[in-house]
């Protein structure tokens, strides 16, 4: 499959994730699209960041990314794009997760939603991080897969 073509990203804007349903073993897929990040705006969908570690991406797995977005209806000038990304094992197991069997759940995650391949794009949305966390309706933190020590450690917290 190919290389995912990340959409443009206009002054203002940030990518989101529509990460579609599934069982825990089916392919990771979902839909990228932009929208602009102000208090101002009326348009931004409810959304939630995800906060995990990216550890090692030495043995990465792929999410399939289209650009259309079925869910909003819109129109747009920009050509639908298509295509893999490269996430970590600890990324990919999050989204297994935390993804719905039957409806999208909308996910702003950096590893996915900022354009990796991109360094100067890339700058200026890290950047924008702590808005993204600011306007996001809820933060999932992600610390990993359940162990036999995940109950006290959350007893600890």
């Amino acid at each position: 499959m190919p290389r995912f073509p990340y959409p443009p990203l206009l002054p203002g804007e940030i990518r989101l994730l529509e990460l579609q349903p599934g069982l825990p073993d089916d392919r990771l897929t979902g839909t990228i699209f932009n929208r602009k990040l102000s208090p101002e705006d009326a348009e931004i969908p409810e959304f939630e960041a995800l906060s995990y570690c990216w550890g090692d991406k030495s043995h990465p797995e792929q999410i399939e990314l289209t650009t259309e977005h079925p869910t909003f209806g819109e129109q747009s000038d920009q050509p639908s794009g298509f295509g893999d990304v490269d996430i970590g094992p600890n990324l990919a197991s999050a989204l297994r997760v935390l993804r719905y069997n039957k409806l999208p759940r909308i996910i702003w995650c950096d590893s996915i939603c900022i354009n990796q391949k991109d360094v100067t794009g890339r700058s200026g949305q890290v950047q924008r991080m702590h808005h993204i966390y600011e306007f996001a309706s809820r933060v999932v933190i992600w610390l990993g897969p359940a162990t036999s020590w995940s109950h006290t450690a959350m007893e600890t917290l």
